[in-house]
């Protein structure tokens, strides 16, 4: 019975400020540091349009992030950590891209052929998640996601063979990628069938916007450390290896708090919670 008009339209504008905001003062701080009213500004404005977004939520008629969901323990665990993957995943593309035709001094057309391997890893994460995700918990699969995708970021800041490299983008987008591909199906495994579509499309909402913030995040990071704010071999092997910090001890962190908690696939496969996820695991397999 919803209607067009019931579209949580303030709700999307108020994710929009908040990320354009955030993104804006992370910016200015690389840019500007002594001008603290440009970073401030804009970042105060982004946190003020997350404490309304928080507000209106829970009254708005179809709210784009509802409250029921986030409610749901299990649920927001899976957001946060796929989340943090795929940001690790677009920092890395938006780093590789830079290092290849900056740092190596190769074309757009060379690099982009050099993407091959990062292409591969998405595509075999693809169905692999499709697999594993009627046997394994996700938090768990999440959890060795983000361990694994910490060191392997961190290997990518050192490695100076082209091989190695484009090898380690392609490790990279497989374990990171799951944030993107075994998210999905992962937090359609703890819903409500009735909730599987609304719950994809949460997850969706945070990683993409999510993601957008950390690209602004690593451009910052290279405006600062690079050679009059430009993106040589330096500043990419420091802000790859922020990342890589980043990733690793959020991993351990999340899997510290989920580990034990972690709700086994066959333990919702009588209910529709079971549905969701089997319908959701079919498709990706077979696709």
């Amino acid at each position: 019975d919803k209607r067009l008009r019931d579209l949580d339209f303030l709700g999307i504008l108020l994710i929009a400020t908040s990320v354009a905001g955030i993104s804006l003062g992370i910016d200015d701080l690389s840019t500007e540091a002594g001008s603290w009213w440009y970073t401030l500004g804009p970042a105060l404005v982004g946190g003020a349009s997350l404490v309304v977004l928080y507000v209106w939520e829970r009254r708005a008629v179809w709210p784009i992030l509802p409250p029921v969901l986030l409610s749901n323990r299990t649920f927001t665990a899976l957001v946060v950590a796929s989340t943090i993957a795929n940001a690790g995943l677009v920092v890395m593309i938006f780093l590789a891209t830079l290092y290849l035709q900056q740092a190596r001094g190769l074309s757009g057309l060379t690099a982009g052929l050099l993407f091959i391997p990062a292409a591969l890893g998405l595509s075999i994460g693809g169905p692999v998640s499709g697999r594993i995700a009627s046997r394994y918990a996700g938090a768990r699969v999440m959890t060795v996601a983000l361990l694994a995708g910490a060191p392997i970021l961190a290997g990518l800041a050192f490695a100076q063979n082209l091989f190695v490299y484009l090898v380690l983008m392609g490790l990279a987008s497989f374990f990171l990628g799951l944030g993107f591909q075994f998210g999905n199906i992962s937090v359609q495994s703890v819903v409500k069938l009735s909730q599987a579509g609304v719950a994809a499309g949460v997850l969706l909402t945070i990683m993409v916007t999510s993601g957008g913030v950390a690209v602004v995040a690593a451009a910052a990071s290279l405006e600062a450390f690079g050679d009059n704010g430009s993106a040589d071999s330096f500043a990419v092997t420091v802000t790859y290896l922020e990342w890589a910090v980043l990733v690793g001890v959020l991993g351990v962190v999340f899997g510290l708090w989920q580990w034990r908690r972690a709700v086994p696939p066959g333990a919702v496969a009588g209910d529709e919670r079971g549905v969701a996820a089997a319908r959701a695991t079919r498709d990706v397999a077979e696709g």
